[in-house]
């Protein structure tokens, strides 16, 4: 957990850097599809947080695809119901059937994370998952830092 960093005043910024180099993200604590996992009473940020199915589609979606090319003729309605049965490999991972079916229609529980919109940070631009070729995003990740800082001193 993050903190003010007592009397110093500087200690929230302090251990930011130390998250985001260790994490390699934008801010390091916001992980969109994470936040479904975060405990509840955790307190925390989450950035632009994923519900569950958002978290499936795009690799369902992928595995249609890989099956495609491999000449089976599937969709995604299919592989979700297999995984669901049988557990599914997405992304490479084999995920199981009980992953599948607790992901699918999951909401974020983490009544301690405070929900951030990209658009609440004042930054132009697509957000870095959203664009065609991943990139850093410095602008991004300074304007988390700073929100995240003001936040601990408040």
């Amino acid at each position: 957990a993050l903190d003010a960093g007592g009397a110093g005043g500087d200690g929230g910024q302090q251990q930011l850097c130390e998250l985001r180099g260790r994490s390699g993200g934008p801010g390091g604590g916001e992980q969109r599809g994470g936040a479904l996992v975060a405990p509840p009473a955790l307190p925390g940020w989450a950035l632009a947080p994923l519900d569950g199915d958002a978290v499936l589609r795009p690799l369902l979606r992928a595995a249609v695809l890989a099956a495609r090319a491999q000449g089976k003729d599937t969709t995604a309605t299919a592989l979700l119901e297999d995984g669901r049965a049988h557990g599914i490999v997405l992304g490479g991972y084999r995920c199981g059937a009980a992953l599948i079916a607790g992901l699918q229609g999951a909401r974020s529980q983490g009544e301690g994370q405070q929900v951030l919109a990209v658009g609440d940070l004042g930054v132009a631009g697509a957000p870095p998952w959203l664009r065609q070729e991943p990139a850093p995003a410095p602008a991004l990740a300074a304007a988390l830092a700073t929100r995240i800082v003001a936040d601990l001193r408040a």
